[in-house]
């Protein structure tokens, strides 16, 4: 059994929100371990673990090795309570 949930590309519109620019840029920012520097992430799948992060996980846009992106939404109030109204 998983901890994390798998969301729509609307749900995260949603929780994001007003920051759907800052997290757009930050798809481009990704370490691959193969290319050992920062890429841009693709053909990503989007996540909710336990903690409500999302967890991205996709492929290197240079070498296509699997890559995610770890990215703190838990902590803040204004994604939890977009996540809560979700993820019923």
């Amino acid at each position: 059994m998983s901890n994390e949930t798998e969301l729509s590309r609307e749900q995260l519109v949603i929780i994001i929100g007003e920051d759907w620019m800052k997290f757009q840029n930050l798809l481009n920012y990704c370490l691959c371990p193969t290319c050992k520097k920062s890429v841009a992430i693709v053909d990503y799948k989007i996540f909710l673990n336990k903690m409500n992060d999302i967890v991205l996980k996709g492929k290197c846009v240079e070498c296509n090795t699997s890559i995610n992106r770890y990215i703190e939404t838990g902590e803040n109030p204004k994604y939890i309570e977009r996540i809560k109204a979700i993820i019923k």
